[in-house]
């Protein structure tokens, strides 16, 4: 099984735990992406709040209230380990 491990500490950081981007900006981890065979390091996926008001949704169809993108674990200074 695949875990996701924090590079500064050590620690496993689990689904719903608060991670913090290289870019200050912070996210709750939603899942990891296992590796793919070969050189892949996986990816994992990280959510917030889109941070678009209640009438700008009327309006933005293509948003669904949630920031949610999908990438590298370095960019949450972390490494998929198993």
């Amino acid at each position: 099984m695949s875990r996701l491990i924090d590079e500064a500490t050590g620690n496993e950081i689990k689904p719903g735990d608060v991670v913090t981007t290289f870019r200050n900006e912070e996210y709750k981890l939603a899942m990891i992406s296992r590796p793919a065979e070969g050189n892949s390091t996986g990816r994992v996926i990280i959510t917030r709040p889109c941070g678009h008001s209640e009438d700008e949704h009327k309006e933005l169809w293509w948003c669904r209230g949630e920031d949610a993108p999908e990438v590298f674990p370095s960019v949450i200074n972390a490494r998929i380990e198993g």
